[in-house]
């Protein structure tokens, strides 16, 4: 009898334990951002969800190199909730093929886990193809007690076919996109970015992403930055 107690008991804790068990799910794990200029910095959030019986604590994020900043918004994540995680990265002067991961230490199972990103960055930005950007890099800084909550942007559609474009991210609650969803071959079109208001006393360094149809593939991310250095508090 006492060692059937014993037995039931260890089957209890195994039972226990097995149910407290932390797990972390990381929604698309790895995202390219494409071609994007030199000197400029992107961003992009991964979600990080609970998928255990125990509450999720991340006890460190690491980036491999000092051209990537991750903040996190929160540390500790309830069974069923989910957090952002996002990665800014300042591409300075690569050049071509980026690669890069940050190691995410934890309390689940595996106790660490990887994010990656990549991206091609481009030198001379006239030359890319098949869509050009003029300008490629999308500066709102506020300089005056004038709002400055929009900017424009040509698209220029350099091969012999239509290209279909789908925006892969962009962070919604920071500026809308009005982007055409297609560009014949040759053409130039205009696309328009708005901050929203509640945003606009903000300084941040943001970008979004989009894909056309070629072979290819292709993936472009347009960085955008707003510095306000004067605000009307009116």
């Amino acid at each position: 009898m006492k060692y059937l107690s014993s037995f039931l008991f260890l089957l209890l804790t195994v039972a226990v334990s097995l149910q407290a068990e932390t797990r972390m799910t990381i929604r698309n794990n790895n995202f390219d951002f494409g071609y994007m200029p030199q000197q400029a910095t992107v961003s992009y959030e991964f979600w990080l969800i609970s998928t255990g019986d125990d509450s999720l604590r991340i006890k460190d994020v690491k980036p491999d190199c000092a051209c990537t900043k991750v903040p996190l918004i929160k540390d500790i994540v309830s069974p069923g909730d989910s957090t952002g995680l996002e990665i800014i990265f300042s591409s300075k002067l690569y050049l071509k093929k980026v690669k890069k991961s940050v190691g995410i230490i934890s309390n689940a199972t595996p106790r660490v886990d990887h994010i990656k990103f990549r991206a091609f960055v481009i030198k001379n930005v006239d030359l890319l193809y098949p869509l050009n950007f003029k300008p490629f890099m999308l500066n709102l800084t506020q300089f005056t007690k004038k709002i400055n909550d929009k900017a424009t942007f040509q698209i220029t559609n350099s091969s012999s076919e239509k290209l279909n474009i789908e925006i892969i991210y962009s962070p919604d609650d920071y500026f809308e996109l009005s982007i055409p969803a297609s560009i014949e071959a040759g053409e130039t079109v205009k696309a328009e970015l708005k901050i929203k208001v509640e945003k606009l006393k903000e300084s941040f360094k943001k970008s979004f992403t989009f894909e056309v149809n070629d072979k290819k593939k292709s993936r472009f991310t347009i960085p955008v930055e707003r510095e306000v250095r004067l605000f009307d508090e009116e």
